[in-house]
């Protein structure tokens, strides 16, 4: 029983992060300010019901999370640095 209530609530976790995406993404082309806050309350919910879920599988330890160390950070970093030098259209405008 707990291999299939884990199967169910991991489908579950995959299926709250695809809405999110596309929530988000919907939110991001949408001409009309009233359907932007309806996807806007949407995606909010969503991400809650999401977060429950991750919760949910840490707490039975179906979840294990490692911490990164300094040099996967530091080379994440540095990936970053050089994209956003290669391509600088990618960096936020102020």
């Amino acid at each position: 029983m707990e291999w299939v209530m884990r199967d169910m609530i991991r489908d579950l976790l995959t299926t709250e992060r695809t809405l999110s995406q596309h929530y988000l993404q919907a939110q991001h082309i949408s001409a009309n300010e009233e359907l932007r806050q309806t996807l806007e309350q949407c995606l909010y919910e969503v991400n809650r019901v999401q977060t429950k879920l991750f919760n949910e599988m840490e707490q039975r330890g179906w979840l294990t999370l490692t911490t990164a160390g300094q040099q996967p950070i530091e080379s994440a970093i540095i990936h970053w640095e050089q994209q956003l030098e290669r391509h600088p259209e990618l960096a936020a405008k102020e």
